[in-house]
């Protein structure tokens, strides 16, 4: 690591050497936080640049060996790493539920929305990951819109689907609405009322009796 502080005045060459050491091997991880102390102003970029350069030369062992030392990680960087996945083929439908999931629990539903439409085959996982983060975002018409697209598409809700629409229509304020929902469980289908589902609805209905 001597040339890092020899360059550690001069932030574009300590990374442009770097990066070229990068290429050739892989960094550990004092050779990592070195690079991002070189830079000055540290450079948050220099993990998800690592990531992305690993991952279009399709070494995403490389890739992911560089996510894992990181001490922090964004949204850029996980978008790096999911995509990288995706492109090189490696579990293409797992690695982009798991996208769906990461950016609705970030609460980037743009983002988890591109995911879900480029999925080939939309099952109710993915459904649900979907519903969830329009309900955790509070946007109910996207909840109720979502949920009717899923129908049209001829998937079938499971006792997941209802918990969460129950307690985003508790959030929301929508009692009837949330009412409505409960009461169109149909154990036929092998729905079956859970404790999640009853807590969801004493939620609403307490929410709704507060004054």
């Amino acid at each position: 690591m001597a040339w890092l502080a020899d360059v550690s005045g001069d932030s574009k060459l300590a990374l442009e050497l770097f990066f070229g050491m990068a290429r050739e091997d892989d960094p550990d991880e004092r050779t990592f936080v070195a690079a991002l102390s070189a830079s000055e102003p540290p450079v948050p970029f220099v993990g998800s640049s690592l990531v992305d350069m690993y991952a279009k030369c399709g070494d995403m062992v490389k890739a992911r060996a560089v996510f894992k030392r990181m001490p922090s990680r964004d949204v850029v960087v996980w978008t790096s790493l999911i995509q990288g996945y995706i492109d090189n083929g490696v579990g293409w439908k797992t690695i982009k539920l798991w996208g769906v999931n990461f950016y609705r629990k970030c609460g980037v539903m743009s983002a988890a929305e591109h995911l879900f439409g480029s999925l080939a085959v939309r099952d109710i996982v993915a459904w649900n990951a979907l519903i969830t983060g329009f309900g955790q975002q509070g946007d109910m018409s996207r909840v109720f819109e979502a949920f009717r697209e899923m129908r049209e598409d001829g998937v079938r809700a499971n006792a997941i689907t209802f918990v969460s629409v129950i307690t985003a229509c508790s959030h929301g304020g929508l009692v009837e609405r949330g009412r409505e929902f409960f009461q169109a469980m149909d154990p036929d289908s092998g729905i079956v009322c859970g404790i999640h589902h009853y807590s969801s609805l004493v939620d609403l209905l307490t929410d709704w009796k507060r004054p």
